[in-house]
């Protein structure tokens, strides 16, 4: 799953980030790879 390197971390992200096993990190980073991250963006940056 994709982090903020530019902020500290939130409040949520404090509570989560020790939370599931390798499993499902494996998991979360499969489906982070799967997702077009780029082109979900653009439209949402074109609109500033």
């Amino acid at each position: 799953m994709a982090e903020r390197i530019n902020a500290a971390h939130g409040l949520i992200e404090g509570i989560t980030a020790e939370l599931g096993g390798p499993r499902t990190t494996a998991l979360l980073a499969r489906l982070d790879a799967a997702v077009p991250w780029a082109a979900l963006v653009r439209p949402i940056a074109a609109g500033r």
